[in-house]
């Protein structure tokens, strides 16, 4: 795929079990529902590119979210410029129909004494 003449690529978790499995990440996270609800918004059937790029906007600058294309997963990681998708960003996906919740997909904090 190719954003903002950035190829981007990214990683697949094929076997991600929202029982057992945790994704935990060091910046903020915007809810799945969040970002799906945004995407649910675009006219007619978008495509991957459409529905990244509206992700990256409703995600906001240096957070991460997860949102459903197809029958899949995607997890974000937007760097600090909103709504553009390029080499600073993450994005993973993870093959199946999850829902990710604040058990399984979440915050890490770094403690410094």
């Amino acid at each position: 795929m190719n954003f903002a003449s950035v190829t981007v690529s990214f990683d697949t978790i094929a076997d991600f079990k929202v029982a057992n499995n945790t994704l935990t990440f060091s910046t903020n996270f915007t809810t799945q529902t969040t970002i799906e609800n945004v995407i649910a918004a675009l006219a007619g059937t978008p495509t991957f590119s459409q529905e990244l790029s509206a992700a990256a906007t409703a995600i906001g600058a240096n957070k991460f979210a997860a949102f459903r294309f197809g029958s899949n997963i995607y997890v974000l990681g937007n760097n600090a410029t909103t709504g553009t998708v390029g080499a600073g960003e993450q994005l993973i996906a993870l093959t199946g129909n999850l829902v990710l919740t604040n058990t399984n997909f979440g915050l890490f904090l770094f403690f410094h004494k």
